[in-house]
């Protein structure tokens, strides 16, 4: 007697998935791990300044930040701003004068931000708020090439030019200088890998703001080793 034949079953398709542009980033550990910005979409006209002090280690970290020039402190979508400035600088081969040049069409994509009138507006407020406004960091400041926390003190951004007549243009070109700590550290090599396709996946500036930070803070600076999780308190 012929053996009768099972039907072959058939085979699954195999799921091809694009990963979107820019979906591994980087971030520099210190301002990362910090909190430097606000997480608020919005702040009253008075928050003009805050402090803060904790316990890291053996270490007793102080962090003061000032805005200066009739500003108030960074805040909400500077967040997304500065992830698309350090992620450009490294993209650019990290110059050492700590310049990025771009345009401001291109700061807008790399903060996964629409490229509207509206966006032009708010970015360049946000940069004039990271311009503006002064950090005095205490025994918070890891610097890689020493190898040792130090006190150090900035503006969050050194020096912001456009070199066009319409403030809002597209074609806009940005020379924007970071602080020589901070541009040293990511040459140093002083960062950690940020999922930016998650990171602009996520639904606010206050979302995306928190993800930084608690994501900054599995890494261990003396290793280089990210922890599985991380616990902090809620008042933090």
């Amino acid at each position: 007697m012929a053996q009768k034949k099972t039907p072959a079953q058939p085979v699954p398709p195999t799921l091809s998935v694009a990963l979107p542009p820019r979906a591994g980033g980087h971030d520099e550990l210190n301002v990362a791990q910090l909190s430097l910005i606000s997480a608020q979409s919005r702040v009253p006209d008075s928050y003009t300044s805050w402090s803060r002090t904790y316990e890291a280690g053996e270490r007793i970290v102080t962090v003061t930040c000032t805005a200066l020039t009739g500003e108030v402190v960074p805040h909400g979508l500077d967040n997304d701003v500065m992830v698309a400035i350090i992620n450009l600088y490294i993209e650019d081969a990290c110059p050492d004068d700590g310049i990025l040049q771009t345009t401001l069409h291109r700061l807008l994509n790399a903060a996964g931000l629409a490229t509207s009138a509206h966006y032009y507006r708010e970015v360049r407020k946000s940069l004039r708020r990271l311009q503006s406004t002064n950090y005095q960091i205490l025994q918070g400041w890891w610097v890689q090439g020493r190898q040792k926390h130090m006190d150090t003190s900035f503006n969050y951004l050194w020096q912001v030019t456009a070199h066009t007549e319409d403030r809002n243009d597209a074609g806009t070109v940005l020379d924007i200088r970071l602080p020589d700590q901070m541009a040293q550290s990511i040459r140093e090599g002083y960062v950690k890998p940020l999922n930016l396709s998650l990171y602009r996946e996520l639904s606010s500036p206050p979302v995306r703001a928190v993800y930084r930070v608690l994501d900054a803070l599995r890494w261990e600076s003396t290793t280089g080793q990210a922890q599985d999780e991380v616990t902090v308190p809620l008042l933090d």
